[in-house]
């Protein structure tokens, strides 16, 4: 897989919305029933991460399995899907803070604006179809960078 030392490789595009969901049952888990507002603070999710590297033997959680890349192959770009503005900016954040299983993080988190597949562009109004709007690709962009800061 490797094509240059230059070569971006991205993820499959994974929904913002499983991240999140997955995330938020991993929360609930570690921190126990809090409001979910504060399961999205950057404490909490470095809290959920820690507690994967704790327990190394534990079956692979829905979030992990998720999030699992090889980062041996070098840069790996995590490519999120979705159009609602909050959950990008969650799963950005998730995502930047979370260690692959080798210790690597992500190089970088890119928000497909360019899937034509129409269950993705048409029924759900993302991918390709976000470029129909560039202000709220604009906003989701401006919100996900953010939760990385």
């Amino acid at each position: 897989r490797l094509l240059s030392e230059k070569a971006t490789l991205y993820t499959e595009m994974v929904p913002a919305s499983s991240i999140v969901q997955a995330y938020e049952r991993e929360a609930a888990r570690v921190v126990g029933n809090k409001p979910t507002s504060y399961y999205h603070h950057t404490e909490c999710i470095q809290q959920v991460l820690q507690s994967f590297k704790d327990d190394p033997k534990r079956p692979p959680s829905a979030l992990e399995v998720l999030l699992r890349e090889d980062t041996n192959l070098g840069g790996i770009t995590l490519q999120l899907g979705g159009r609602d503005p909050h959950q990008l900016a969650v799963a950005s954040a998730i995502g930047a803070a979370y260690p692959s299983h080798e210790g690597q993080a992500y190089n970088g988190i890119n928000l497909n604006c360019g899937c034509p597949s129409t269950s993705v562009a048409s029924g759900r109004q993302t991918g390709a179809a976000l470029m129909l709007d560039p202000q709220h690709v604009v906003h989701c962009l401006n919100e996900m960078s953010q939760a990385m800061d």
